[in-house]
């Protein structure tokens, strides 16, 4: 009797468990035969967001003496932040208010190591999309570039709503990528040709498992870049959100007028952790910076080397040269070289010497020599600083090109004198569209800087 009560509870067993196992497939079946729907959160999601960094391969570089010079690159990098993120459907703006906790990159080229760190009244910064827009900034006070590009990596939670299906679909189906999706995803101005298709491979416990892959043929800086990539991402379909994403790819970028040349693989393993409320990005905070792009968010800051003076650009500028007796820096739209700035700090006035416009143009004139043509504009006024400011516009030929030079030559309220010359083709005056005055506006003079002055004159420069 014992063995056969056994015997019955084991087939009674085995039935229960038969059972469960075709419920479970038929639950199964039924969430791979159902369509999945991807709907967008209608209320902000609150974060803490792990991002890490790694990069391997070569830089290149152009030499005007021995032709292409290829160096070994390590980057690693890591950052955390906590964000609030919302999504409007009515206006398609997507914007995330952040507050970084920690950041901190380290990049060797051959045997040369830099380290990079955040300002501490920089780790509030704002990254919002609407259309084709994507601008990240701090609405306390402009990045400089090299804060900007630590913080504007690849994969920005920003950009991944745009990844998942506008349509329901049924796990295994896939889907195409837009090209307006890709290109702030991967950090780049432009596409010119991609192959990249969504994949939803698996739903379980509500949480959907999706693969990206593909080719990116584009472009930064109106440099040519080929990208081969694929995205691993976990979605939560109950709390629609993402809960994290991974980048695998590889990069070949020529090289350009203002950016080196790479070839190099790198990963991006991004985690974002849901919580109910934030330490710093409170409410308060949010209804403060929660409002419309304010005017010169997309300035950076450049402070050159050997100067006493800050200035904000454009991000189409970018320093070439920053050393204590010379900084400069070109402007490049599109891969087209608009313009050219030169910045240098001058030495003291000699007792008695006296910086005036006449003498300011001789100056410019004997430089010059047989490229000057003629002065086409010649001013004097007052820096918004207080100090007093020489503009001077001249126009003449270089190697038979027609050019445009305008000089700035100005002096602060304690007598240290800089020049600033801005060089343009006249092709492209147009173009550059009088950037000159506002960025010569822009001008803060600082105190606590290691100034090394020019020996030689500016217009020597």
């Amino acid at each position: 009797m014992f063995v056969r009560f056994e015997h019955k509870r084991f087939n009674h067993k085995l039935t229960m468990l038969i059972m469960v196992i075709a419920v479970s497939l038929a639950h199964c079946q039924s969430i791979a035969a159902q369509d999945i729907s991807f709907a967008a959160a209608v209320q902000p999601q609150l974060d803490n967001v792990e991002v890490n960094v790694q990069v391997t391969g070569v830089i290149k570089v152009r030499s005007s003496r021995v032709g292409i010079i290829q160096q070994p690159v390590v980057v690693s990098g890591q950052l955390r932040y906590e964000q609030w993120l919302s999504h409007s459907q009515s206006t398609e703006l997507i914007r995330s208010i952040r507050y970084y906790h920690h950041v901190a990159t380290q990049m060797k080229i051959a045997q040369n190591t830099i380290s990079g760190s955040l300002r501490k009244d920089r780790r509030l910064v704002i990254d919002q999309l609407q259309l084709d827009d994507h601008l990240l900034y701090c609405p306390q006070g402009p990045l400089t570039r090299d804060e900007l590009d630590m913080l504007n990596v690849q994969l920005s939670p920003t950009t991944l709503r745009r990844l998942l299906p506008t349509d329901p679909l049924a796990v295994g189906a896939t889907w195409k990528i837009t090209f307006a999706t890709l290109a702030p995803i991967l950090v780049i101005d432009a596409i010119s040709k991609h192959e990249v298709s969504g994949t939803l491979l698996s739903v379980k416990d509500d949480r959907a498992q999706l693969r990206f892959q593909g080719k990116v043929e584009g472009a930064i800086d109106g440099v040519g870049t080929v990208i081969d990539l694929q995205i691993t991402a976990e979605y939560d379909l109950q709390r629609q959100r993402f809960l994290q994403a991974k980048l695998s790819m590889s990069e070949k970028r020529e090289i350009g007028d203002v950016q080196p040349g790479l070839d190099v693989t790198a990963t991006i393993d991004l985690q974002l952790e849901p919580v109910t409320e934030l330490s710093v990005v409170t409410p308060a905070v949010v209804e403060n910076w929660n409002r419309s792009l304010p005017v010169g968010a997309g300035r950076i800051l450049v402070r050159p080397t050997g100067t006493p003076i800050d200035l904000l650009v454009d991000r189409t500028w970018h320093v070439m040269v920053d050393q204590r007796e010379l900084f400069m820096m070109r402007c490049v739209a599109q891969g087209e070289l608009i313009a050219q700035c030169s910045v240098v700090h001058l030495p003291p006035p000699t007792s008695g010497e006296t910086m005036t416009l006449t003498r300011f143009q001789q100056q410019i004139q004997s430089s010059l020599g047989e490229r000057f043509n003629q002065f086409a504009a010649a001013t004097q006024s007052t820096h918004e600083s207080g100090g007093r400011l020489y503009r001077i516009v001249v126009v003449g030929l270089a190697n038979e090109i027609p050019f445009q030079w305008i000089y700035y030559h100005i002096t602060d309220r304690r007598g240290s004198q800089s020049a600033i010359v801005f060089t343009i083709a006249n092709e492209r005056v147009e173009q550059f569209a009088g950037q000159d005055r506002q960025l010569v506006k822009t001008i803060q003079f600082t105190e606590n800087k290691t100034i090394q002055t020019a020996i030689t004159e500016v217009s020597k420069r």
